[in-house]
């Protein structure tokens, strides 16, 4: 294969010029031995001084062919190990990624986080020393690359310490960075293939992510896993609007996007579909990931039996929660990290309002809507508080603004402090409607329901806006 030698040329250049001709030494002998191997396109490397606030680092960089071979790697692992010397990190790319200039400066910056447009494969460790066994899997990652038939917005981080299951086999542990779950329909058998034995360990975030959370992909699977079954299910499975995604060689669960999606005619398709290949399949609603709850956990600390007697009071409040009267979708909002609760009714925001602040494992924060059609109104809650009554109280008052102050545009209660609080919108800022609502709001902040009220219209300011209790 052509190879490029240019062995440290960059920092040498830099160091002879500076006087400073034997500093750096092993670090260039430690370049040239591996610019000298096959598959080798550069090895660069940069000093960062970082006083005073920390210790100095030497960092490297190790660029790669695009079709380096298995041999290749294990070569170049030994050559890295050839020539002792302090490397604080190193990072094996592909020639298509995007690399940094090695210098003997600090102003040098690193790649970038976004993949190539003919994808990348990289491996990041510590000291110079890289072992054989991660540059055999960074080999497989970049055949596995090599075969997709487009690599655009691709790619690999492959894990530098293997992971062991319950029997100690070692596994192909990859992050993939891709642009859509449809790519994952090739990325996942490619990888696969490329993990021979040692079997697949698969986690790739923020897929489609467009100012928004994206989805999430994992899967473990060991050799023999049937990919072309397990593959067919994972796009009924993108079918369904989700969160999360999870295979193994016996499974795929998906995490729902809201409640709805989770009774949709496309779960209902994976479930048919599943029970026809033997594959178990999964299709729930969870809060795991809500703004300030842990997911799943024992909310008390306390036994995996209590963990579980939580668990159940969480599904079973999920499932009083869609029964509200007019019934409700729960659904996770793409920015915030809240739970939204969309109902049909006042009568639905009271009992939702009353659910969450008497259920804390419920876990999280839950914002409450009414109907846009009634005007925009919406509860803040977190799961387990306020008291119950106290949250009744707060809601029942909130809704009657909208019959008590002809122009408002929105309501918001929110039940997330010390005390209840309590903001009205107007879309009509003339004199007369502000003293009105005004009027109204005294009235409000008078019957000690809430802590703070608040009027917010054109030409208030914030500091104006406290509506006190005459």
């Amino acid at each position: 294969m052509t190879r490029v030698r240019r062995a440290g040329a960059l920092a040498a250049v830099v160091l002879l010029l500076s006087g400073c001709a034997s500093w750096g030494l092993t670090q260039r002998e430690w370049a040239a031995t591996l610019e000298a191997s096959d598959g080798v396109v550069s090895a660069d490397w940069r000093y960062q001084n970082n006083w005073p606030s920390s210790s100095p680092r030497y960092d490297a960089t190790i660029v790669v062919e695009r079709g380096v071979t298995v041999d290749e790697a294990r070569r170049i692992a030994d050559a890295s190990c050839a020539t002792e010397t302090r490397i604080d990190g190193l990072t094996i790319r592909t020639d298509d990624a995007p690399a940094s200039e090695g210098t003997d400066d600090a102003s040098g910056s690193e790649g970038s986080d976004e993949a190539p447009a003919e994808g990348s494969v990289e491996l990041r460790t510590e000291r110079s020393c890289a072992s054989r066994a991660d540059l055999e899997r960074f080999a497989g990652a970049v055949d596995a690359l090599n075969r997709l038939p487009d690599a655009t917005g691709v790619r690999f981080s492959v894990d530098r310490t293997a992971r062991h299951d319950g029997a100690g086999a070692k596994q192909l542990t990859v992050r993939v960075t891709a642009p859509d779950e449809e790519a994952l329909g090739s990325i996942l058998p490619a990888l696969h293939e490329a993990a021979g034995d040692d079997g697949l360990a698969l986690t790739a975030e923020r897929i489609g992510a467009q100012g928004g959370a994206g989805t999430t992909v994992e899967a473990i699977l060991p050799p023999g896993a049937r990919m072309d079954d397990l593959m067919s299910l994972f796009a009924l499975a993108t079918r369904i609007d989700h969160r999360r995604i999870s295979l193994t060689d016996a499974s795929i669960s998906v995490s729902a996007s809201s409640t709805a999606a989770a009774e949709t005619d496309a779960a209902a398709e994976l479930a048919a579909a599943g029970a026809r290949l033997g594959i178990d399949t999964r299709v729930a609603f969870d809060t795991a990931g809500a703004s300030g709850e842990a997911g799943g956990s024992d909310a008390a600390g306390g036994s995996s039996a209590s963990g579980a007697d939580a668990e159940a009071a969480r599904a079973a409040a999920l499932e009083r929660l869609t029964e509200v009267p007019g019934g409700a979708v729960v659904e996770h909002v793409a920015v915030g990290g809240e739970l939204s609760v969309r109902t049909q009714g006042a009568g639905g925001v009271e009992a939702a309002v009353r659910i969450i602040a008497e259920t804390p494992e419920l876990g999280g924060e839950y914002r409450v809507h009414a109907p846009e059609s009634d005007g925009l109104f919406w509860v803040a809650i977190r799961a387990g508080s306020p008291a119950p009554d106290v949250a009744d109280a707060a809601t029942r008052s909130g809704l009657s603004m909208r019959e008590r102050i002809p122009s408002i545009d929105r309501t918001i209660v929110s039940l997330t402090g010390d005390e209840p609080e309590l903001t009205v919108y107007l879309r009509d800022s003339s004199a007369e409607s502000v003293a009105a609502a005004r009027g109204t709001l005294e009235e409000v902040a008078a019957s000690g329901v809430f802590g703070e009220v608040r009027l917010a219209a054109d030409g208030i300011d914030f500091d104006d806006q406290v509506v006190p209790a005459p």
